[in-house]
């Protein structure tokens, strides 16, 4: 799954590297205000609230299909943005 979700990742960089400048911009910026605004001891109880979890949530494959929801929804966007660009 991670290395399909890289090649994917490798082919936007080169078929629209805006859109994959912008998707990476948007990630970082993202990150970058939650650390301003969440405390770390509150960062630090989620880290280990999910790391406790986590074998829980493997098993069961719930990150597999979160994932796989998002990446669905994201190949969905950029499957019309380049069908609109063909037109």
């Amino acid at each position: 799954m991670l290395y399909g979700n890289k090649a994917y990742l490798k082919t936007l960089k080169e078929s629209s590297p805006k859109i994959y400048f912008g998707v990476l911009f948007s990630i970082f910026i993202a990150l970058a205000w939650i650390g301003y605004v969440v405390n770390n001891w509150i960062l630090l109880y989620i880290f280990a609230v999910l790391l406790t979890l986590a074998p829980g949530i493997y098993h069961h494959k719930l990150a597999e299909k979160a994932v796989a929801t998002l990446l669905a929804k994201f190949h969905e966007l950029h499957g019309n943005s380049v069908k609109t660009k063909q037109n």
